[in-house]
Formats: C-alpha cells, structure tokens, sequence
C-alpha cells in the first residue's frame, strides 16, 4: 500500500461565477441570535466562551477576495 498521502485538487468553481456575490442582509441579525443561542447551550466553560466570542467565523467569507 502506499504510504504517501493522497492529494487531491478541487477545482474554483467560483472562478466564473455570473452573479454577485453579496452578503445576507439579515447576516447580522442571525449571528447575533445564534451567538445568544449558542451562550445559553453553555457548551463551553467562561473562559473559552470569552475566546470563541472573539471569532467572527462568518466574516471568512465577508473578506475573502472578490467580496
């Protein structure tokens, strides 16, 4: 068996996408109500709560290049 791992290379398929590309203009709105869902689960212990609130893992897409 081989040992190497296998790569394997996934094609842009943005690259000629016709639309624009925009944000929800509800994006807001929702983060901050499944932020509010997620504190009340209490899944994480005060002091990674604090770190996790400091993420903005939708803002990704907000800022990659083309937005």
């Amino acid at each position: 068996m081989d040992a190497r791992p296998k790569t394997i290379y996934l094609p842009d398929t943005m690259v000629d996408w016709p639309w624009p590309r925009t944000i929800n203009p509800h994006y807001e709105d929702m983060k901050a109500e499944v932020d509010a869902s997620f504190r009340d689960f209490k899944a994480l212990s005060p002091k990674l709560q604090k770190a996790f609130d400091k993420c903005d893992f939708g803002s990704t897409y907000a800022t990659s290049p083309g937005f």
